[in-house]
């Protein structure tokens, strides 16, 4: 989605740039004009729909490491909040039931298991 939105952005700069703006078809000046509204207007919006479940999966993950959600607010610190967040991310999740919940290790799967009249079906 970003590239569709910078792809617009770069050839305008260079249109503006450009003094005979005459030798442009009108058809590729208009399909830039389009691309360059939707990246005002629909990016935003799905940037904004996607807010919450990724701020939901991201107190999830701090849960299972046995963190308080609040640590995702250590994401907002200039230049080292991304680096706490990826390491908080990438650390095993705790074997142990902490004040959120079991650990993700003794969760129960549903499995299905074979039918036991055919067996040799699989």
């Amino acid at each position: 989605i970003n590239i569709v939105c910078m792809l617009p952005m770069f050839v305008f700069g260079i249109l503006s740039e450009v003094e005979d703006l005459y030798i442009i078809p009108e058809e590729i000046i208009e399909i830039f004009a389009i691309m360059f509204l939707l990246c005002f207007l629909v990016v935003p919006i799905f940037y904004l729909a996607h807010i919450v479940p990724t701020i939901s999966l991201v107190v999830r993950r701090y849960h299972d490491i046995g963190k308080s959600g609040f640590c995702y607010f250590l994401s907002f610190i200039p230049y080292a909040g991304p680096f706490i967040m990826v390491y908080f991310m990438c650390i095993k999740s705790s074997y142990y039931d902490n004040q959120w919940g079991p650990s993700p290790y003794k969760r129960k799967v549903n499995k299905i298991e074979p039918n036991v009249e055919n067996k040799n079906d699989y």
